[in-house]
C-alpha cells in the first residue's frame, strides 16, 4: 500500500497544477491573461455605454484600437477606449462632464474585481478615456 502513496500524491499534485493553470490561477500565459482582460474590459465598456444612455446622453465610440504609434498605449492592446458624450446635440469635452461616468466606471471595476481606470482620475485630465489597468498602465 505504501508504494502507491508517492505516485498518487504526485499525480494529484500534477492535476492540481494543471487545473490551476487552465483556470488562470497559476502559470497562465501572458496571452491567456490578456484575452481575459480584453473580454472583461469589453463587457464593462458595453455596460458603461448603456449606463450613459440611461442617463440621457448620446454617445459615440472614439479610439479603441491604435495600430502603430506608442506600443505602451493600452489602446494598442485593446484595453482602452475613448468615449464621446453628447447632451442635447452638444459634444461634451471637459473632464468634469465625464466625472460621474468615471466614478461609475471605477465602482463597477471594484464591484466585479476588474482593475478599471479612468483618464480623469487623480487630475489626469483625459475624461473620455476608459481603460483596464494593465501592468501599472492606465
Amino acid at each position: 500500500m505504501r508504494k502507491w502513496i508517492l505516485p498518487l500524491l504526485l499525480a494529484g499534485a500534477l492535476l492540481a497544477v494543471y487545473f490551476l493553470s487552465v483556470t488562470g490561477v497559476y502559470g497562465a500565459s501572458q496571452h491567456h491573461r490578456l484575452n481575459g482582460a480584453q473580454h472583461a474590459f469589453s463587457v464593462a465598456f458595453a455596460q458603461l455605454i448603456m449606463y450613459a444612455q440611461d442617463l440621457g446622453y448620446t454617445v459615440s465610440i472614439g479610439e479603441c484600437y491604435r495600430a502603430g504609434g506608442n506600443p505602451n498605449s493600452l489602446h494598442h492592446i485593446r484595453l482602452a477606449c475613448d468615449l464621446h458624450l453628447f447632451k442635447d446635440g452638444r459634444y461634451l469635452k471637459s473632464t468634469e462632464d465625464y466625472r460621474h461616468l468615471g466614478a461609475w466606471w471605477i465602482r463597477y471595476g471594484h464591484n466585479y474585481g476588474i482593475p478599471l481606470e479612468w483618464g480623469g482620475h487623480n487630475g489626469r485630465g483625459d475624461g473620455g478615456h476608459f481603460s483596464h489597468g494593465w501592468n501599472g498602465r492606465w
